[in-house]
């Protein structure tokens, strides 16, 4: 294989090690879309009655339930599924991991692939408008890791692999455009084109606006009429799949899966009755929350993309050759923003629910991925002291026109030039750390749960950072075709975690692997002099420090926040379900017996929960003691006998019993919800006339 070939294959590779490498379990989104894929390979229905797990994204129509869902990532999907599910079957592996893993093998080909090569064809338009291929790479991963794009890479939704298919279509397109400007002969590109654009469209049904907006670009740089033809048979394709399936499914070929939601048996999504399926003019107050909120906003969430906008105008300015693209994608970016800021009225819709990140902008970052190439490709990362002399060598010529004498030409000169060149310099690396830092965040978002609950005000500040410096890692527990853990704590998985590898140390294969794979690179690149063997191993230690960086940090961070199990405050395990039995999901040392949701130590909790604490009660004199707990079904027993019992339905209980000074073990389950997960225990002493909280320091947990 020659170096031309390898490159593209090695960034491929980078990319489909990222997608393959998390598996992160079910909800209702991609639930809906594996239930329609077994319903058509299983049982040759389009309907999903009793296959699958329930999900909200389903409607009941003519006495049947449908996916409300685009039905493209069902669709595409379906090959994988046939293959890898009758093979299991005809093995006779059925055991829970094996029937998630058929998942997983089916996720990574019907979405990781396309993923995959939607950046590397990024790379490679990148490295046609004269980004040089370092660079080119480093903003592709930029992208491809550095946004709410990764984590939708690695699940059976339609957001990425939407946003793949249309970046492909383009592709294509733009390929096309290169021929003809060449005197080439551009061949079935735009065909190709066209049926990947459609399929997107059908993936997911925003993606229309991508399809207009490419129309025009194909227009603009002037086809011939065969690709014309071509364009529109290749979209006519999507059209007839898209209207048979309406037809056989609903009744009507226009009858879109949404829009039915309007005279659906049961509607779960009611604003989607509104406007056009749930789309109106767009609002302000939402369009911020979609830009900068602690919830939702992509200045948190992806903050790479806001180099974009200083991106569209270098794809302008310095990459002339590509005024057609960027006035493209700054149209699509627009356009998208309108169309999320105008779609439904509250997180549940515009922010995609349980959700990292605004997810319906996706399908336009891999377009932005251009314009992050081309700002990328303009900043000053090295050779300072030649550029300062360079740029004083300019205003010394400048001055001395000027009429300056010579020595005060010099020192001007040199200030300025210094001032200017150091200035740069460091908001140029200040825009790489924002790129770096937009990784790692991503990052953390796919390793530990990329559906963060909507109760979260600021999710990534209370789960999403603490759970991975924890070593807390895919932690989803929802299942999509079984109910059944995979691992100790949960139905996702990494592929470290499901080999045995504990906590933090899961990472390790995956970051060994994308070592390799970049140091590949480098020593090509550096074959290709573009690299020199200085800067090779400065880079290649970079990464590797990278690396170590993100697992000795956790591991750091686990050390200084480590409590034991035995000490002041209350001994406490968290239980999937409604029974405190079984293996707990995580255990800790509580300060007191109050508890309430946003409690660091044991997010994200399953739909119910249930929690024991245990603790030693110092009981300072001898006594008729009051008690009084308040928030969920609970009950608390003292030296093993029930003292306060709160049933499901009863906000508060309370309860009295004669304690002798000195130690008694104090016991407390409750169950909560995760929409109702507060609870709070209270005591009167001997002779107190109120309430109070227990004090912490008659608490303690000896010997468990």
């Amino acid at each position: 294989m020659n170096g031309d070939r390898r490159l593209p294959v090695l960034v491929f590779l980078f990319f489909l090690t990222f997608f393959g490498y998390f598996y992160n379990g079910g909800g209702g989104n991609p639930t809906t879309r594996l239930n329609l894929t077994r319903a058509i390979v299983d049982r040759g229905t389009l309907y999903v009655d009793r296959i699958g797990f329930p999900s909200d994204d389903q409607i009941h129509i003519n006495g049947h339930v449908y996916t409300s869902k685009a039905p493209g990532t069902s669709l595409l999907g379906v090959p994988a599924w046939a293959v890898f599910h009758t093979t299991a079957r005809l093995l006779g592996l059925d055991s829970p991991f094996f029937r998630n893993f058929v998942v997983h093998l089916t996720t990574i080909v019907t979405v990781g692939v396309p993923s995959a090569l939607a950046m590397t064809a990024m790379f490679l338009i990148l490295v046609s408008l004269g980004v040089g291929p370092p660079r080119a790479f480093f903003s592709t991963a930029a992208v491809g890791i550095g946004t709410t794009f990764f984590p939708y890479a690695t699940m059976y939704f339609g957001h990425s692999l939407a946003g793949s298919l249309a970046f492909l279509s383009f592709f294509f397109l733009y390929r096309a455009a290169e021929s003809r400007k060449k005197g080439e002969e551009p061949g079935r590109r735009v065909l190709w084109a066209a049926l990947l654009v459609g399929a997107a469209v059908i993936t997911e049904y925003p993606v229309g606006i991508i399809a207009l907006l490419l129309t025009g670009y194909l227009f603009w740089t002037r086809p011939s009429r065969r690709e014309v033809w071509y364009w529109f048979a290749g979209g006519g394709v999507a059209v007839v799949v898209l209207a048979a399936y309406n037809t056989f499914a609903f009744g009507s070929p226009w009858a879109l899966s949404y829009l039915n939601y309007a005279h659906a048996a049961r509607n779960t999504f009611p604003q989607h009755s509104k406007g056009f399926a749930g789309v109106t003019w767009p609002r302000w107050d939402i369009l911020k929350k979609i830009l900068w909120s602690d919830e939702r906003g992509i200045v948190w969430f992806s903050p790479v993309l806001i180099l974009a906008v200083p991106g569209l105008v270098a794809l302008c300015v310095r990459k002339r050759k590509a005024v057609a693209e960027a006035v493209v994608i700054g149209m699509m970016a627009v356009a998208y923003l309108a169309f999320n800021a105008g779609y439904g009225d509250s997180i549940r819709y515009w922010g995609g629910a349980n959700s990292a990140g605004p997810r319906h902008l996706i399908p336009t970052f891999p377009f932005l991925g251009l314009a992050l190439g081309a700002f990328f490709a303009i900043l000053p990362l090295a050779g300072v002291g030649t550029r300062v002399a360079r740029a004083a060598g300019t205003l010394r010529r400048y001055l001395g026109d000027r009429g300056e004498s010579s020595v005060a030409r010099r020192v001007l000169a040199g200030s300025a030039a210094t001032s200017w060149v150091l200035a740069t310099t460091l908001l140029s690396w200040v825009a790489v750390w924002v790129a770096v830092h937009s990784m790692a965040t991503c990052l953390a978002v796919t390793a530990v749960m990329p559906q963060v609950p909507m109760l979260y005000r600021k999710p990534l500040e209370q789960f999403i950072f603490p759970y991975f410096l924890q070593g807390r890692l895919s932690v989803h527990r929802g299942g999509i075709i079984g109910r059944a853990l995979v691992t100790g704590d949960s139905i996702a998985y990494n592929l470290g975690k499901v080999a045995g590898i504990p906590g933090s140390w899961s990472m390790i294969p995956l970051y060994l692997a994308a070592i390799v794979i970049v140091y590949l690179l480098l020593r090509w690149w550096r074959d290709s002099g573009l690299f020199s063997r200085h800067q090779l191993r400065v880079v290649t230690a970079g990464v590797v420090l990278g690396a170590v960086a993100l697992t000795t940090g956790s591991l750091v961070y686990q050390r200084a926040h480590a409590k034991p199990l035995e000490g002041p405050g209350v001994f406490a395990a968290y239980y999937h379900g409604t029974r405190c039995s079984g293996r707990p999901v995580w255990v800790t040392r509580e300060n007191d017996f109050r508890f309430r949701f946003q409690n660091e130590d044991i997010r994200p909790h399953p739909s119910k929960f249930c929690a024991k604490w245990r603790s030693f009660l110092d009981v300072p004199e001898t006594g008729e003691y009051a008690f009084r707990i308040a928030g969920a079904e609970s009950h608390l027993t003292i030296d093993q006998v029930d003292v306060v019992v709160l049933p499901k339905r009863q906000r508060q209980a309370g309860g009295e019993v004669f304690l002798q000074a000195g130690l008694h073990e104090i016991e407390i389950e409750a169950v909560m919800t995760i929409l109702n997960s507060r609870f709070t225990a209270a005591w009167r002493p001997p002779g107190a006339r109120r309430f109070s909280d227990i004090p912490a320091s008659r608490l303690s947990t000896p010997g468990y």
